[in-house]
């Protein structure tokens, strides 16, 4: 028969169609359907015989109903005058008649449309191979996204502030504002002494006193991972536990400026001022801290002439307003002042935008610690899975790794949906193991006070609100856009406190 598209002679679907029926008449090549019949094929011969013969009898009958009909009426086969009757008759007579294969002629037809059928699916399936040959391998498609990276960053850069509050060996500055590790908190505290070094044997690292009351970051367990060392999962691990480790050196660095800055200036405006005796205006206390550069600084740029915080009058019987913003109001929070002088409304600015302008960002030389850790880590676990797609390309052609295209081919169009789903479950692996373990417990407000029965300075709203101020989520008095400098992330997670 003619053939328009034919299919392979190793194509299986064919193959399994010549085990079922035989060679049908020919249809299916000899050298797949061995033998030619089959049970099935005899049986189609014994099938196709009673339908021989049943359409026979129809036919006859047809015949001789069409003479008596034609005799009677005087009008040539009454209602079965028309000119196809006959051909119909005889053709589908001649399409019931048994091969040497035992099929009719009208099944061998059939089994035809389907083989070419097979062969146009095998040209489509051969056009996709070549493509996928010329183009690459579709696993480089692997769609990569970075879930929970940021919201991870910045969980952990509060849980280090709340830690490194905790060590801080400030004294206190006043009866409710102390340091856990200080000499007025608890300083025999084994956390105290303890070291803060990242260990990547581990899989877990605790922040603050005793039952992480500044919360605990999960990661990777290598042990685990590496069960294959040449697996993405093993990859994505390593590089984690290589940068982690540069991570939380950079985030104590930021939180140990973030803490000093709190100290210098709560021990100022709690400490730097007293009541005069002889005037309205106080005098600086005797052996006063040193007003901090910073401060002094955003005193000048705001046309504060007294740079302090409030104090009692000299007979304790008023309040003198301060002229700095309280080192304890949020911007969340409402800021108000004793007085209604413009300097005093120009003062009540957030804290953490106080802190940040003046005291962190010109010694951190950034615009958002926490973007720039996130971006660095988020292009580790990129180049991870960038160099294994890239080692799986180089092993695509190679046999026994994954089929290569002459095999496929070979097999023809019926294993093609097992080949894009082979390449489907190796990017949803390639996705899955791009991103190890890692998740943060971010500390609460009262953490600290639980582990003590004094309060513990531990600035986690500080430190939240700071993150707002840097990713541009919390606005100010100096920040009324909710747009900080070079801010470039899309996506911001607020931390919620538990």
């Amino acid at each position: 028969m003619i053939e328009f598209f034919t299919p392979p002679a190793t194509d299986q679907s064919v193959g399994y169609l010549a085990t079922i029926f035989g060679d049908v008449g020919g249809v299916i090549p000899s050298n797949v359907a061995s033998g030619g019949m089959n049970i099935l094929s005899v049986m189609f011969l014994t099938f196709n015989s009673v339908a021989l013969t049943i359409g026979a009898l129809i036919v006859v009958y047809m015949t001789v109903m069409g003479v008596i009909m034609t005799a009677h009426e005087g009008e040539f086969m009454k209602k079965w005058h028309s000119l196809w009757t006959p051909l119909r008759a005889v053709m589908g007579i001649a399409a019931l008649i048994p091969t040497a294969s035992g099929y009719c002629g009208m099944q061998i037809l059939m089994m035809w449309v389907v083989v070419q059928g097979i062969g146009a699916a095998d040209s489509v399936w051969s056009t996709a191979l070549s493509y996928a040959s010329a183009m690459g391998s579709p696993v480089v498609q692997a769609k990569i996204d970075n879930p929970g990276v940021l919201s991870s960053m910045q969980g952990l850069f509060a849980a280090i502030t709340c830690d490194e509050s905790a060590r801080a060996t400030y004294p206190a500055i006043s009866p409710t504002t102390v340091y856990f590790c200080g000499k007025d908190g608890t300083p025999t505290s084994p956390f105290c002494g303890s070291d803060t070094i990242f260990r990547p044997t581990e899989t877990s690292y605790s922040f603050g006193p005793p039952q992480a009351a500044c919360g605990k970051l999960t990661y990777c367990d290598k042990s685990k991972a590496c069960d294959d060392p040449a697996s993405l999962k093993c990859s994505a691990c390593s590089a984690q536990l290589r940068l982690l480790p540069v991570i939380f050196q950079v985030f104590r660095d930021a939180s140990k400026l973030l803490v000093a800055a709190d100290y210098d200036y709560q021990n100022y405006y709690v400490n730097g001022w007293v009541a005069s005796t002889t005037g309205a205006i106080p005098n600086q206390a005797e052996n006063a801290p040193f007003i901090p550069a910073w401060l002094s600084k955003y005193c000048s740029d705001n046309g504060i002439t007294q740079c302090r915080g409030p104090v009692s009058s000299a007979d304790g019987a008023t309040r003198l307003p301060g002229y700095i913003p309280d080192p304890n109001t949020l911007a969340s929070s409402s800021c108000t002042f004793n007085g209604a002088t413009t300097i005093q409304k120009q003062a009540c600015y957030n804290l953490t935008q106080l802190y940040w302008k003046y005291a962190l960002q010109p010694q951190l030389k950034t615009d958002d610690v926490v973007a720039v850790a996130t971006s660095q880590y988020s292009a580790a676990m990129f180049s991870a899975a960038g160099a294994y797609i890239k080692q799986l390309q180089i092993q695509a052609n190679q046999k026994g790794t994954l089929a290569s295209q002459s095999e496929m081919l070979k097999d023809g169009w019926i294993f093609a949906g097992a080949y894009y789903y082979r390449i489907a479950h190796g990017n949803g692996n390639i996705a899955g193991d791009t991103w190890p373990a890692l998740s943060i417990t971010t500390p609460a407000n009262t953490a600290l006070a639980k582990a003590r029965t004094n309060t513990a300075r531990n600035n986690v709203d500080a430190v939240i609100e700071l993150i707002g101020i840097m990713n541009g989520t919390i606005t100010s008095a100096d920040n009324p856009s909710g747009q900080a400098a070079g801010a470039t992330n899309a996506a911001v997670v607020t931390i919620q406190q538990s």
